[in-house]
């Protein structure tokens, strides 16, 4: 009886213990928050698309690019029936006519100036609001599934005609809350409690997750439903490898759910379910396996039919098995790594991989809990092996989604080193503390941006002038959108058409004007080449630094 009372004492003070670090958690992701300045073009992209009237990057020439042009004229004609006709002729069995008729509208693309309104809907729900008819059609031109971009759009359709970094922050924060409740769910499912807000603390207070969150896309998104994911698979091992209906419900609705988020998804649940059917089969639990199977196959039926679009993405754009091409694997693999040391606060790649190896031996070592470990572990470390190779850049957003996994795997490996278990709970706390301490100290969050607000301030103090913007104007532009909206108008260009600024009216008509070019670009080339196409004959340079890794150079430039 006494023991009991003294269990339920202890759960009480653990679930405060939770409660208490996920608020501080919280308060840890918005102080870090209000510190972000600038963005990525590709979360400038996250509020484009989800909120930009059928089009899903600001063009440099107008309203209508050539695809649009090409799906309004040649594809959507008419009705379903219809459209699914004109899709297989064009882009299936005549695809010289395609590419013809393509490169015919692409040749009429001619860079125009741009206003500061256009800008302004690029990013802002507007007169589009809760249009996601909208959002749909955007992500079927992107590569990615459109559930992140809807939810956007709703936020962005509710604080009408608002930009801020808060509404995807707004978005992201509740699936943050969730993936810590789910390390905890997951911990106490396994029946180790008295670790479960130590790794809770390990996840949301070191710099991966701060990453995750300041990183305005889908990825929080993306680990909550990987966890979740995880959750399932646990109480189908708990319940002895046995599903239920509501189980298998569960595990169809984060399937869809996770899928319509990220196709990145689709690798780790591929990699759990390989693990399941290996232990139905060495059970030889073929019936539980066949609903298992049949339950999956369901989900990615129904994710395919909401979203046909995915087919097209996984297989045949240069983000899907195409990019399987990438080089220098071994290179790419060690870079991730380093990425999950640094999101732990590791400061010692060698000391860390040393210590890493010891948990996992460990771990494996366990013969009892051998299913658990290749449940917990083998999917993570597999789908590291896999995101390596065919990640488009080596950048900590494609591991993103794992980090809540591996903090569980380290705080379960700590703490399972002696016999003690107040002993072992001590060492997990007071290890975790530390590269808590160092993460803090030694490492930092990612996409930041500071010192962007000095090319907003700019923007702000000539908000009168138009402006030249010369970089790769294909997608990359639109990082710059935060100042488009500030300033007159923007002519944008790519190096090889400057000609452009010869004789054009604006510039004509005006005494200056801001040049904003990309240093990779040759930024002093462009800079004479458009002073000699305009006649302007002085400059200043306004903004000129790297650190915020916008590397855009600002002149003024004058009679």
């Amino acid at each position: 009886m006494e023991n009991k009372i003294e269990d339920k004492k202890l759960e009480k003070i653990e679930k405060w213990a939770f409660i208490g670090i996920v608020l501080i958690a919280c308060l840890v992701m918005f102080f870090f928050m209000s510190k972000k300045e600038g963005w990525h073009c590709d979360e400038i992209f996250s509020y484009g698309s989800s909120n930009c009237y059928y089009e899903n990057t600001l063009h440099p020439y107008g309203e209508k690019d050539s695809t649009r042009i090409f799906l309004e004229t040649y594809i959507f004609t008419g009705g379903i029936k219809e459209n699914i006709n004109n899709f297989k002729y064009y882009m299936i069995d005549h695809n010289d006519e395609r590419e013809k008729i393509m490169s015919e509208l692409i040749s009429h693309e001619v860079p125009t100036w741009r206003n500061r309104e256009d800008a302004e809907n690029y990013v802002k729900a507007g007169d589009n609001r809760f249009n996601y008819i909208s959002v749909y059609y955007n992500q079927l031109r992107d590569v990615h599934p459109p559930l992140f971009y809807m939810l956007v759009h709703t936020v962005s359709s509710i604080f009408n005609n608002t930009f801020s970094k808060y509404i995807i922050f707004f978005v992201s924060l509740p699936f943050f809350i969730g993936t810590c409740y789910f390390i905890r769910k997951i911990l106490i499912l396994l029946d180790r409690r008295e670790i479960a807000s130590i790794a809770v603390a390990l996840y949301g207070l070191t710099s991966g997750a701060i990453s995750t969150m300041m990183f305005q896309r889908m990825y929080m998104m993306l680990t909550f439903f990987t966890v979740v994911c995880l959750y399932i698979h646990l109480i189908i091992r708990k319940r002895n490898y046995t599903t239920t209906h509501k189980l298998r419900f569960a595990l169809f609705g984060v399937t869809i759910l996770g899928f319509l988020t990220q196709y990145y998804y689709c690798i780790y649940a591929a990699l759990i379910a390989a693990v399941m059917c290996i232990v139905f089969i060495k059970r030889k639990n073929y019936k539980e396996m066949f609903k298992y199977i049949r339950t999956l196959a369901i989900s990615a039926i129904v994710g395919v039919l909401v979203f046909p679009s995915s087919i097209h993405h996984i297989f045949f754009s240069y983000r899907g098995v195409n990019s399987f091409g990438n080089s220098g694997y071994f290179e790419r693999l060690f870079d991730f790594i380093k990425y999950i040391f640094n999101s732990f606060g590791g400061t010692n790649i060698i000391i860390t991989s040393l210590f890493a190896i010891v948990l996992v031996t460990h771990l494996v070592t366990r013969k009892k809990d051998k299913d658990l470990i290749a449940m917990i572990g083998f999917p993570v470390l597999a789908y590291i092996i896999i995101i390596a190779k065919i990640a488009p850049y080596i950048e900590i957003r494609y591991i993103m989604n794992v980090l809540p996994i591996l903090s569980i795997i380290f705080v379960m490996g700590i703490s399972g080193l002696f016999d003690n278990k107040a002993y072992n709970t001590l060492i997990a706390g007071v290890a975790v503390v530390f590269l808590i301490g160092c993460s803090f100290i030694f490492t930092k969050p990612s996409f930041l941006y500071k010192g962007y607000q000095d090319y907003i301030d700019i923007s702000e103090k000539y908000r009168d002038d138009s402006v030249v913007y010369v970089g790769y104007t294909v997608f990359n532009h639109i990082q710059s959108i935060p100042e488009f909206m500030n300033y007159k108008q923007v002519l944008m260009l790519s190096k090889d058409k400057l000609d452009l600024t010869i004789n054009d009216e604006v510039l004509e008509s005006e005494n200056e004007f801001i040049l904003i070019v990309n240093k990779y670009l040759g930024n002093e080339e462009v800079l004479e080449t458009v002073m000699n196409n305009t006649g302007y004959s002085h400059y200043e340079v306004l903004k000129d630094d790297a650190a915020t890794g916008v590397d855009n150079v600002v002149y003024r430039v004058y009679r």
